[in-house]
């Protein structure tokens, strides 16, 4: 999927979480259902042991990334998309600085390769104000500018690494999965609250030190709350996190699960963590009750 230069689509841009198989894939912007399926094809393929696409998966725990192209050469950005789709990688394609940074500040990508010499904004502009925003997601750089000066000023921006045109993709790519690795150990953070703690990469959950058995939905729409202590999220938010938003999924159907996880979080402890805030949704939350 690409897109053109200037700004994306008027309409409001959402990120969502769809099940691709069994693993996460984020995607952008409602309407696109013909690509959604698409993707969700590609995830039932089976990929050979040593294809890229597997080794990419076994390095970033997950089988597909979402990756924001930022790239103002048609010819080079056309270039890049193909190689990540042959990789089995989602992509997203603009060509100026601007529309870039619209993108990202809203929707969440697993990495962005982003050219310094960009029209209407520039890519040493974009990755200050994506940092000066708290924006953590890892970014190549790419530059026809090999100066040591120029290279220094994009690492202390925030640019997580660089490659100077002309590249070979495979050089690309090797530092790309570098970077995404390296974000990928910095999350594996262990949620916790109060004495209910989650390990979002090896799939563990226990309270009081003692394991507490989900299915795949249950432990994402528990981790999905863990990452949200305190807020309240809404019933529709949470549908389409963990589902997706074209899922029809009702909200009797969420309710279940949240009578399903409070059976396994917290009918045994006086402390009750899971809350419901009547006519909107739900809370975790430390001390609460119901």
């Amino acid at each position: 999927m690409t897109h053109g230069a200037g700004e994306p689509s008027s309409r409001k841009l959402v990120c969502r979480l769809i099940k691709p198989g069994n693993f996460l894939l984020d995607v952008l912007e409602p309407g696109f259902r013909e690509f959604m399926r698409a993707i969700r094809a590609k995830a039932g393929r089976n990929l050979s042991i040593g294809s890229e696409a597997a080794h990419d998966s076994l390095i970033t725990g997950r089988l597909f990334m979402h990756i924001l192209v930022v790239e103002d050469t048609k010819n080079l950005a056309l270039m890049l998309r193909r190689a990540f789709e042959e990789r089995g990688h989602s992509v997203i394609v603009v060509h100026d600085g601007a529309a870039g940074l619209s993108y990202i500040e809203s929707c969440d990508f697993d990495a962005v390769i982003l050219d310094l010499m960009l029209p209407k904004l520039g890519g040493i502009e974009v990755i200050r104000r994506m940092r000066a925003a708290g924006n953590v997601t890892p970014v190549l750089a790419l530059t026809a500018r090999d100066t040591v000066h120029d290279i220094i000023e994009g690492l202390d921006r925030g640019f997580d690494d660089y490659l100077t045109k002309p590249f070979a993709v495979g050089e690309l790519m090797a530092r790309l999965r570098t970077i995404v690795r390296r974000q990928m150990l910095q999350k594996r953070m262990v949620l916790q609250v109060a004495d209910l703690v989650l390990d979002p990469v090896s799939y563990e959950v226990a309270r009081d030190n003692k394991t507490i058995n989900l299915t795949r939905t249950e432990f994402q729409l528990l981790e999905y709350m863990m990452r949200r202590p305190d807020a309240v999220l809404a019933r529709a938010a949470l549908i389409e996190r963990v589902w997706g938003e074209d899922s029809n999924i009702e909200e009797n159907t969420l309710e279940a699960f949240i009578r399903t996880l409070r059976a396994k979080v917290d009918a045994n402890y006086d402390l009750k963590l899971i809350r419901t805030v009547r006519g909107v949704g739900y809370r975790l939350s430390e001390g609460s009750t119901r």
